[in-house]
């Protein structure tokens, strides 16, 4: 089985859930390729949708939320017509790659495929995989053999036009090492963390935010002696520089690292936007979550899903976090009472059964076309 991913570069997540899938393929001998379906739109219309979006999620994240609301209550037609543009040059890619099954993990590289099968007749059956704790907007415009989905969803997505035929509960796809538990007291002497302390980690995905340092401000002021802020910064190297600047006490600045799931392992409680995937590797991990509703309406829907199953705590504004977060390290009953519905209450190993599910995608497509 030879398998395509087509993910876009717009932040970590997308690329995490690929990767996972990836993983399994080289676990079962088959060959995969990941490809960043911005590279078949036009260089110009490809650099303002990443750098757009990356600047405003990092930077003026109200602005985003409201965009995405946006997009939710609108035709999509605008954002149709731009990925129409890569539909040529993906189809000639495809007629070279010799692809069995095609992956889209962003809904911008599946309406691109849309597109395609329309204008050229792919033969290859295409599915795509959600990686938010809702339904993106577009997605009722995109024409896919198989729907990969959280589980509980079936319902929501329907309702917006996907045939139920076509939905498969899998859940969001995560790296296997999110699935492997350490010691903590062994993750911490790894990572050079006391083993004394109550600890937080704070994180904001792969892009960083800049609403970072006030959290972090906030909880050197008000923390105990007992605890501590541990800071994955990604790649947002101007949160890291004024975070390090600050010097701040009971705060450890990590920047980007390539530990994470280790650093899950190690810490008592997670402080983090509510992204799909951070959310989805939190609870394979066990590990309790503070979420902050730093993006409006995209990532309050994956923080409605975490706390009204009790898999975390939410707060609506950073300026809450730091308070919230010192109180609950300092609640062991509480912290013990999300792992306990996390335990009872989330299904793990997402990408097993995800890859589990493609061969029944091999059957003949051709008869079939929509």
């Amino acid at each position: 089985m030879k398998i395509l991913i087509l993910t876009c570069s717009t932040g970590e997540g997308h690329n995490s859930a690929g990767k996972a899938i990836l993983e399994q393929a080289e676990k079962h001998g088959d060959s995969c390729e990941m490809v960043n379906a911005f590279q078949f739109l036009p260089k110009g219309e490809a650099k303002i949708v990443t750098k757009g979006h990356s600047f405003i999620a990092a930077n003026i994240p109200k602005v985003f939320g409201a965009g995405y609301k946006a997009a939710e209550n609108v035709s999509q037609k605008v954002i149709y017509a731009l990925c129409a543009q890569g539909a040529g040059r993906i189809y000639r890619f495809l007629q070279q790659g010799g692809y069995d099954i095609i992956i889209c993990v962003h809904v911008i590289s599946a309406l691109m495929i849309t597109h395609a099968k329309k204008k050229f007749r792919i033969p290859q059956p295409v599915c795509f995989v959600a990686t938010d704790y809702s339904v993106v907007p577009g997605i009722k415009e995109t024409n896919m053999d198989a729907y990969f989905i959280p589980v509980g969803f079936k319902e929501k997505f329907v309702s917006s036009g996907i045939p139920e035929r076509l939905i498969c509960e899998t859940g969001i796809p995560v790296g296997e090492r999110f699935y492997i538990k350490h010691d903590k007291n062994e993750a911490r002497r790894s990572l050079g963390l006391p083993e004394d302390k109550k600890i937080a980690m704070l994180m904001c995905g792969s892009m960083g935010c800049r609403l970072m340092v006030s959290i972090a401000r906030l909880f050197s002021e008000i923390s105990g002696p007992d605890q501590m802020l541990v800071i994955i910064c990604g790649n947002n190297k101007r949160v890291k520089n004024r975070l390090q600047e600050e010097n701040l006490k009971n705060t450890l600045v990590v920047g980007y690292s390539t530990k994470v799931d280790v650093y899950m392992d190690a810490v008592d409680l997670l402080i983090s936007k509510a992204g799909g995937l951070t959310s989805t590797e939190a609870l394979s991990k066990r590990l309790p979550t503070l979420c902050v509703n730093i993006i409006p309406n995209l990532e309050s829907q994956n923080q409605d899903y975490m706390v009204d199953r009790g898999f975390a705590m939410g707060v609506d504004k950073a300026d809450e976090a730091a308070a919230a977060a010192c109180e609950l390290l300092g609640n062991d009953e509480k912290l013990s009472e999300i792992r306990h519905n996390i335990e009872t209450g989330f299904i793990e190993d997402s990408a097993a059964y995800l890859y589990r599910c493609l061969p029944a995608l091999l059957k003949p497509v051709n008869e079939n076309l929509r």
